[in-house]
């Protein structure tokens, strides 16, 4: 799994915790596709009543896409590097893990704190 982000259970509760918190836990395209297939197991695991999300650190919950490797790769790939496609990647686990979260079909709580995307 990605080291980007943690995932634990504790009891009932299924744990994830974004931890990037120099970048502000600012997802990147592996983060989305993890979270994605945990919550898949997690949906029909019969242990798991609640899903509770957090971000590291004391400055912020999650800053969004990091915009920094999306620009990156964007560049690259207009200057003519076809194989450079961490943007669409990214968009593309982003907003499937996104259909996942609202579709989850159990308690989902984010603890908000800080900046906040």
């Amino acid at each position: 799994m990605d080291r980007d982000v943690i995932f634990d259970m504790s009891g009932p509760l299924g744990l994830i915790v974004l931890d990037r918190p120099k970048a502000l836990n600012a997802l990147t395209s592996d983060m989305c596709l993890n979270i994605h297939k945990l919550l898949d197991g997690w949906a029909n695991n019969p242990g798991i009543s609640a899903v509770v999300v957090e971000g590291e650190g004391e400055k912020a919950f999650c800053a969004g896409g990091d915009v920094v490797a999306l620009y990156e790769s964007g560049k690259a790939h207009k200057e003519g590097d076809e194989k450079s496609t961490g943007w669409r990647d990214f968009f593309w686990n982003e907003y499937r893990m996104n259909h996942a979260i609202h579709h989850f079909p159990k308690p989902y709580v984010a603890i908000l704190d800080g900046i906040t995307m």
